[in-house]
């Protein structure tokens, strides 16, 4: 008996096959249709035998159709591909006309049988007809449920009509529904009354919570259902389904051979035989001649074996090439199941959010069709991808989304889907920390797929089911399921989850103490991850993604392994490899195409001592490492490597990071503590109004500017300032008060971050000499490390950083190294500077943003502090496109003007990444260049320019800032370095206009003598904490520099 509508097709593509083969009037390419339909039934099923035996014989029969055969050119020349309503007409067939039902299924409409099996009669009104004799009537609870149900509502009747009423749960499921409430019916419509896990869900879902009702509230099933009956193929599969309305293949053999192939490679990609699909069925299909509908369909299962091979590049390549293909045949159905393909492969890079938005278009088209099927498939694909969010899974969306999917595969009965929600739930529920429930679901993923013949989907249970048994202490299990996964992947070429197995096969060794097995297999992790990376592609972000995703874990747990093992030295060059590929890979094109020498790899400790022996610097490299321990629970600690550029000496540290809630009043510190100590910076150094008079300035400076006014110190973000009212003003003492409290608090913090991350490793710094030049340190921070304004920490003595050392920052000692060489190249084909001065420019009135009047005195500051060579550019003259077209020409790039470091649409850097998004934000404002011009600048508009600056200096607000990532940080600094800068100047929080033109007169004075910008930043920061009127570090520490860093 069909328990659903994949036994449903699955009954009515045996019986289509039937007909075709008994009645001799039925034409060959019915027959070959029919041959596919069966196979797509079976293999739908996971009866892959049997399909294959099907889409064998529909291969054989595409031998046989005669291309003269006029009535199928005619059925074809019927229907025009580019007519997506024609295209939709079996869709939309009555089903109550059995003729026009039969019709569009290929069968005899004289054959009763036939008929009925393909109308699939809806059974819903008899079982409602007898809801009330199944209700016993001494059980006042059942009574209830029936009497709050409207006879007249059939969708109610139908809810209740699937409660079986001597099952106390489901009743008591149904009681808590409100039957007017139509959108939780439909939910409570969708799940298996008698399947006891979906049950519980249901009884779960908040009723008043919209996005889990609004799930299934457009979709009615009866309808659905009809719809796919009309068209009488697979009602599981949309493609197919919909096949009969499209431009006919088995109207010219060699089309239908084509097709029978791309059937026969489905059936192998099915299956899990990853290579052989992609070498003996597709690949040999891609040279063909082939048309249209064909094409689009091969590209399509190319590009998903390509993704579960883990070949990322080729797959978004031949993915995005049938998205087209379907776009340009007005073809909806077949573009939002690629839609959504290609959205798998962006999950499995890591780019989530770019993930999500394919998924939904899938999602979004199957709920408007009530397409069954495709929200199965599209529910599975979206709650993965909420699964693997980083920095952490969203679980509450992964449940929601993949519990809807096993639902709805069981009322489908697709088996397929079924173990795919099990295997996906197993994860959740391991990630969960409930490892006794992924245990149950997993084991019964095993079963389900090995009945089904599903190799790769068996071999994936087995390693989550490892992993449930590692979180439950059982080790030597967890390697025995790690272990069969490992060899069935390998077996299949399946590079990614051989990857996945390696790395948790070390878990495995490491929590059982096993240190040198635990490395063996890390090291292989490792590796098989690089050769992932080499096939991903050119994109900056898929490389960023795949990183943050895959290869950062594993180099997190080879220096944990390391450190266990006292081998730091080789956790340093570990660390190194894991950070700033991206940008380097940026980098070092630039370089290679400006013609010099190849750029040296950092591959080893020889490299990163030699590079601080010829920059003079320190280099002070820090890395965040999470210690995994059993169970899931880490601990999380900062592992620090000085590097002596004297003798070469390496010193490695290792300190537990917590704070002390007693002396900063804080728990743990991560990014968003440093956010919040930011943003309270910046508020701190543009509230204090000016002096009436300040020492340090010139008689023309005082002429120019007035002092005398109460109002704020500006600050160059692209928000307007509003004043509060006079009332709620707070008076000028309580105001210091204020003032002087959290100066307080910010010395206390700064001392604490000074003892967790200077403290422990100050004993191997260089000490102070009392010479001009002091001594250099460059820091190369990890994760929330590059929110630290290292200058300003305080030590023991009183003494702030920046007093004792010049101060620079790298994200890694690779693109220090690159940076090095770029300015060294940049010296050499242009000694002079010169300087294009960019400030206060004239926005578009239509954002609200307040003028600098002191950013266009700073830029005419810079310009004549570095000997009025070059070009000034201040309010209508600051056009974008005047700009543009400037900065290749100049050694020097400043810029005082309205900055954003979130993008355009002003997305949080932190939430960005954790939706998955490494673009590049951030953008400068400008003046418009004409009409319909912007004057935005973006970040990714400099990145692809060609610049030879040896400075550039973001004098902007928050120009620091953006997602973090083992890349560095994604915003401006990097799109300068990326287009050929060699050092950048960028602001940790906003700063104040008035000060800021002071201390980059202090800045460019030192500049025009030294060439080296870490010593003039500390020469211009000395003189700020010399006057106490601007000696606070939010005045002056928001600036760091960024790159290699020598004088002239």
């Amino acid at each position: 008996m069909a328990t659903g509508p994949v036994e449903d097709g699955l009954a009515a593509a045996n019986q289509a096959y039937l007909l075709a083969t008994t009645h001799s009037s039925i034409p060959l390419r019915a027959l070959f249709q029919a041959c596919l339909d069966a196979g797509d039934a079976h293999r739908v099923r996971g009866l892959l035998d049997k399909a294959r035996h099907f889409y064998s014989q529909a291969r054989d029969v595409a031998a046989q159709i005669d291309p003269t055969d006029s009535q199928a050119r005619d059925v074809a020349a019927q229907i025009d591909p580019t007519d997506s309503q024609a295209r939709d007409v079996a869709a939309q067939i009555d089903p109550t006309d059995s003729q026009a039902r039969d019709v569009a299924a290929l069968i005899d409409p004289t054959d009763s049988q036939a008929r009925d099996v393909a109308a699939l009669i809806d059974p819903t009104d008899s079982q409602a007809r007898d809801v009330a004799a199944q209700i016993d009537p001494t059980d006042s609870q059942a009574r209830d449920v029936a009497a709050q149900i409207d006879p007249t509502d059939s969708q109610a009747r139908d809810v209740a009509a699937q409660i079986d009423p001597t099952d106390s749960q489901a009743r008591d499921v149904a009681a808590q529904i409100d039957p007017t409430d139509s959108q939780a019916r439909d939910v409570a419509a969708l799940i298996d009354p008698t399947d006891s896990q979906a049950r519980d869900v249901a009884a779960q879902i908040d009723p008043t919570d919209s996005q889990a009702r609004d799930v299934a509230a457009q979709i009615d099933p009866t309808d659905s259902q009809a719809r796919d009956v009309a068209a009488q193929i697979d009602p599981t599969d949309s493609q197919a389904r919909d096949v009969a309305a499209q431009m006919d293949p088995a109207a010219d053999p060699a089309e239908a051979a084509v097709l029978a192939e791309i059937h026969l490679g489905m059936l192998l990609l099915a299956s899990g035989h990853l290579n052989t699909a992609i070498q003996d069925s597709f690949l040999p299909l891609l040279g063909q001649n082939m048309g249209q509908h064909n094409r689009g369909r091969l590209l399509q299962h190319l590009g998903n074996a390509y993704r579960s091979a883990a070949d990322w590049g080729p797959a978004k390549d031949h993915l995005r090439e049938a998205v087209s293909i379907a776009t340009e045949m007005g073809d909806e159905i077949e573009a939002a199941g690629r839609h959504g393909d290609l959205g798998n492969v962006y999950r499995s890079e890591g780019r989530t959010a770019e993930a999500l938005q394919e998924q939904e278009k899938q999602y979004s088209f199957a709920l408007q069709r009530g397409d069954l099927s495709g929200l199965c498939t599209a529910c599975f694909n979206k709650g993965f991808t909420f699964y693997s969010m980083k920095p952490a899974p969203d679980f509450p969306q992964a449940l929601l989304y993949l519990t809807l999917q096993l639902a709805l595969a069981r009322r489908l009965g697709d088996s397929g889907m079924q173990g795919k929600a099990l295997n996906c739930l197993g994860k959740v529920y391991t990630g969960m920390q409930q490892p006794d429930q992924a245990v149950v679901l997993l084991k019964q993923t095993i079963a389900l797929t090995h009945s089904t013949g599903n190799v790769a989907g068996e071999g994936m249970a087995h390693g989550n089911l490892g992993t449930a048994y590692r979180d439950l202490g059982r080790y030597e299990e967890a390697v025995v399921n790690h272990q069969t996964y490992l060899q069935n992947a390998d077996s299949r070429d399946d590079v990614g989850g051989v990857a996945i197995m390696q790395r948790e096969l070390a878990l495995d060794h490491l929590f059982s103490k096993d240190y040198a097995m635990a490395e063996r297999c890390i090291r292989d992790a490792v590796l098989t991850l690089e050769r992932i990376r080499g096939r991903l592609g050119p994109e900056d972000s898929s490389r960023i993604a795949h990183n943050e995703k895959n290869q950062a874990d594993a180099y997190n747990i080879l220096q944990h392994i390391l450190a266990l093992q006292g081998n730091s030295q080789d956790a340093l060059v570990m660390a190194e490899r894991g950070r700033g590929r991206a940008l380097a890979d940026l980098m070092r094109a630039k370089v290679d195409r400006m013609g010099e020498r190849e750029a040296p790899v950092i591959d080893s400790i020889e490299d990163i001592t030699a590079l601080a022996a010829e920059l003079h610097s320190s280099i002070v490299f820090y890395s965040l490492v999470t210690e995994q321990g059993p169970y899931s629970v880490g601990e999380r600690w900062v592992y620090c490597w000085v590097v002596d550029p004297g003798d070469g000496k390496v010193t490695f540290t290792r300190t537990p990071l917590q704070g002390d809630p007693v002396q900063v009043e804080r728990g743990e510190l991560d990014q968003g503590y440093y956010n919040t100590l930011l943003r309270s910076m910046g508020d701190l150094s543009v509230e204090e109004p000016e002096p009436s008079q300040d020492s340090d300035e010139n008689t023309s400076d005082s002429q120019e500017t007035s002092d005398d006014s109460d109002e704020d110190d500006l600050d160059r973000v692209p928000a307007l300032k509003v004043k509060p009212p006079l009332s709620t003003q707070q008076p000028q003492e309580q105001r210091w008060e204020t003032q002087q409290a959290r100066e307080r608090r910010w010395e206390t913090q700064l001392r604490a971050d000074y003892d967790l991350l200077i403290k422990p490793i100050e004993k191997f710094l260089p000490k102070p000499d009392g010479r001009e030049a002091a001594p250099k340190i460059t820091f190369i921070p990890h994760g929330f490390l590059f929110s630290v304004p290292f200058c300003a920490l305080v030590a023991a003595d009183g003494d702030h950083l920046v007093q004792k050392y010049s101060v620079s920052m790298a994200p890694s000692v690779q693109v220090l190294q690159l940076s090095h060489r770029q300015l060294q190249t940049h010296r050499r084909s242009r000694p002079r500077a010169s300087v294009l001065a960019v400030g206060n420019p004239a926005p578009d009135p239509a954002r609200r943003l307040p003028p600098l009047r002191e950013a266009g005195k700073e830029a005419e500051l810079a310009y004549r502090g570095l000997g009025e060579t070059g070009l000034w550019l201040t309010g209508g003259n600051a056009t974008k496109d005047c700009v543009r077209e400037e900065m290749p020409r100049h050694t020097v790039l400043h810029f005082a003007a309205h900055a954003s470091h979130t993008g355009c649409h002003s997305q949080p850097a932190d939430a960005s990444r954790a939706a998955g998004n490494y673009s590049m934000p951030g953008y400068i404002v400008l003046s418009k260049s004409h009409p319909s011009c912007g004057g935005i600048l973006t970040a990714e508009e400099i990145r692809g320019m060609e610049l030879s600056a040896q400075l550039v200096v973001l004098s902007c607000c928050n120009t620091g800032l953006g997602t973090v990532t083992g890349d560095g940080v994604l915003g401006m600094y990097r799109a300068f370095l990326a287009a050929g800068s060699a050092n950048v100047v960028v602001t940790l929080w906003r700063i104040p206009d008035r000060k800021t033109r002071r201390l980059m007169r202090h800045f460019y004075s030192s500049y025009r003598r030294s060439r080296d910008a870490a010593q003039a930043m500390r020469d211009a920061m000395l003189h700020m904490l010399q006057n106490k009127k601007t000696s606070a570090p939010p005045y002056w520490a928001a600036f760091s520099v960024i790159g290699a860093t020598t004088p002239l």
